[in-house]
């Protein structure tokens, strides 16, 4: 049988991972450096989609939303 998920308010689910985020920093697991690039160029190539997409349909309101 599955365990049961713990009930964590938003602030400890927070705090939780925080904390979590923090010891894969130290470990070197994680580097925020790299984590941040990589999160921009996904939501960069996420626009241009969009926009491209916008484009092809020629709905305004398509292109609108990217901006």
């Amino acid at each position: 049988m599955p365990k049961k998920k713990r009930k964590e308010t938003p602030a400890e689910q927070s705090k939780r991972f925080k904390e979590e985020a923090e010891k894969l920093i130290e470990d070197g697991e994680l580097n925020p450096t790299e984590a941040d690039k990589a999160l921009d160029a996904m939501v960069a190539s996420q626009r241009t989609k969009a926009c491209h997409q916008g484009a092809q349909t020629g709905r305004s309101s398509d292109l609108q939303k990217v901006r």
